[in-house]
C-alpha cells in the first residue's frame, strides 16, 4: 500500500496517540529503526569525513568547549551537514558550507536551551547544562565576531557574510516563536516553522551552487521549506509522549509554558467550552508538571480530538509531496535514495505508524553513499586526499 505522489508510507492507523499502533519504531534491517540505520550512517560520515581533526581544531578554537561538547554529545542528527556533503559526492568545496550548516545548528540549540532553560536535550546535558550561561554566551559572542569569522572562513566574503546573517535570523525566529498566539491561522504556524531554521536551507543552497549542478540547487529550493516543517511537528508531537519525559523534558510541557505549537493550537481550536475551561484553568500555562490524573485528563481530550493523527497526517502530506518532488526530478539515483533514506528516518521516530518501505532500501541507501563519496571505492577505505578542512 502507497500513500499519496507514490510515498511508500501506509495511513496512520485511526487510534490514539498512547497506543501501540502510533507509538512504534519500525524495525527494518537487522533489528534496527530506520531512525537509527540512517542516524548510525550519517554519523559514521560526518564524524570520518566532516569532523576531522583539523576541523575540530578550528571550532575549538573559534567557538570554545561548549560548542564541541554540545556536537559531539547530541546523538546522531547530523544530517544538517551529512546531506549537503553527500548530495556535493563529498567534495571539498563544499565542507565548510556543511560544517556551518550543523554549526549553527548547535548554536541554535544553545539559544533554544537558553530561553527554556533546558539543561538536558535528547537524553543528554546541554552545553547550557554542562557550562553553564556565561560560557555559552562567549562562543555565542564569539560565533558574531567578525575577525574571527573572517579568519574561519578563510576571508570568503559571501560564506562571512552568509554566516552572519544566518546568526541574525536565527534570533529574530527565536524571538517570533515566542510572540507566536495561539490563535494564530496554521498556515502562520507553518510558516514561522519553515524560517525557523531557513538558515540551514540557505547553507544547502550555497552547497549545491557550488556544485554547479542546477537540478540539484532546484530541488533544494523546493524541499527544504518542507524538510524544516516536517521536522517541527514532529518535535510537537514528541512533547505528547512518555519519551519526551525520557529524554529529560517534561511531557505536555507545551501546554504547561503556554506555547504556540501544532498540537496545543488545534487542541484550543477544537475542544468544546467545558474542556476549553478546563485545559485553561488547570493546564494551560500552569509551568509545572501535571499530576497524573490531569495529565490522564487531557491525553483523553487530545486522543478525542484526534489532534495527533491530524498533525501526522499533515507530517505525511508534506513528505509526500518531497517524494513526488524528488522521485520526479533529474537527480542522480544515489542522491535520490539518500533522500529517500532520510525521509523513511522523517516519518518514523517513534511516534508514527509502522511504515511500507521495502526490505531493499536499506542496501541501496548504504549502496548510495559509498559510490557517492568514491565510486572507485568502499565507505571504509576512502582516500585521504578527499578529506582537506580547507
Amino acid at each position: 500500500m502507497t500513500g499519496g505522489n507514490g510515498w511508500p508510507f501506509m495511513s496512520p492507523a485511526k487510534s490514539a496517540p498512547g497506543s501501540s499502533a502510533q507509538l512504534h519504531t519500525q524495525k527494518t534491517h537487522r533489528g534496527r529503526s530506520a531512525y537509527e540505520t540512517v542516524e548510525t550512517a550519517f554519523t559514521r560520515v560526518f564524524e570520518r569525513d566532516i569532523w576531522t581533526a583539523r576541523s575540530r581544531l578550528a571550532v575549538d578554537t573559534w567557538l570554545g568547549r561548549p560548542v564541541v561538547y554540545y556536537l559531539e554529545a547530541m546523538p546522531g542528527r547530523k544530517f544538517c551537514s551529512v546531506v549537503p556533503w553527500l548530495c556535493a559526492g563529498g567534495e571539498s568545496s563544499v565542507l565548510l558550507d556543511c560544517l556551518a550548516a550543523e554549526l549553527l545548528f548547535i548554536l541554535f540549540y544553545c539559544m533554544d536551551d537558553d530561553l527554556d532553560g533546558k539543561t538536558t536535550r535528547y537524553g543528554v546535558t546541554t552545553a547550557l547544562g554542562r557550562f553553564g550561561g556565561e560560557a555559552v554566551e562567549r562562543s555565542a559572542e564569539r560565533a558574531e565576531s567578525t575577525p574571527l569569522v573572517t579568519a574561519f572562513f578563510d576571508d570568503r566574503q559571501d560564506q562571512r557574510e552568509l554566516w552572519l546573517a544566518s546568526l541574525a535570523a536565527m534570533r529574530l525566529q527565536q524571538t517570533n516563536r515566542i510572540a507566536l498566539p495561539v490563535d494564530a491561522p496554521l498556515d502562520a504556524y507553518r510558516w514561522a516553522a519553515a524560517e525557523r531554521t531557513a538558515f540551514i536551507g540557505a547553507w544547502w543552497m550555497r552547497a549545491a551552487a557550488m556544485t554547479g549542478d542546477q537540478e540539484l540547487s532546484d530541488t533544494v529550493r523546493q524541499v527544504y521549506p518542507r524538510c524544516a516543517v516536517t521536522g517541527q511537528l514532529r518535535n510537537d508531537l514528541r512533547n505528547l509522549t512518555a519519551r519526551e519525559t525520557a529524554c529529560g523534558g517534561t511531557r505536555y510541557s507545551d501546554f504547561l509554558e503556554g506555547r504556540a505549537t501544532a498540537v496545543t493550537m488545534r487542541a484550543l481550536r477544537r475542544t468544546d467550552a467545558r474542556d476549553r475551561t478546563w485545559l485553561l484553568e488547570h493546564v494551560w500555562a500552569r509551568r509545572s508538571a501535571l499530576p497524573r490524573d490531569d495529565a490522564g485528563h487531557l491525553a483523553a481530550i487530545l486522543d478525542r480530538l484526534e489532534v495527533a493523527q491530524d498533525v501526522i497526517e499533515e507530517i505525511r502530506g508534506d513528505l509526500s509531496e518531497m517524494y513526488a518532488t524528488i522521485e520526479g526530478s533529474a537527480l542522480d539515483r544515489n542522491v535520490k535514495r539518500v533522500w529517500r533514506a532520510w525521509m523513511f528516518r522523517q516519518f518514523e521516530t517513534g511516534v508514527f505508524a509502522p511504515h511500507s518501505a521495502p526490505a531493499s532500501w536499506t542496501g541501496e541507501f548504504h549502496r548510495a553513499i559509498d559510490q557517492l563519496l568514491d565510486p572507485s571505492d568502499t565507505l571504509t577505505d576512502r582516500r585521504q586526499s578527499r578529506r582537506s578542512f580547507t
